[in-house]
């Protein structure tokens, strides 16, 4: 099972979109990115494709994931479940 989310790197504002499997983080998939919309575009973009090439995954429910998506329906209308 492979989960994805948003985290925010306190010491340089970056936001990173994180991949894990079975719990364990893979660095050399996670994304860094200055700007909030982008990784959540990134995290929404990497969903669709994991969905569509059949890998399970699930979208994190930690605190910057579930902000940064509400961040998100409130900008651009509710496009994100």
């Amino acid at each position: 099972m492979v989960e994805i989310g948003i985290s925010k790197k306190p010491s340089t504002g970056e936001f990173r979109v994180f991949w894990k499997e079975n719990g364990k983080d893979i660095e050399a998939r996670a994304y860094y990115t200055d700007w909030w919309q982008d990784a959540v575009d990134t995290l929404l973009t990497i969903e669709l494709h994991n969905n569509a090439s059949g890998i399970p995954t699930s979208i994190s429910s930690g605190k910057s994931t579930t902000s940064l998506l509400r961040r998100y329906n409130r900008t651009f209308g509710g496009m994100v479940e």
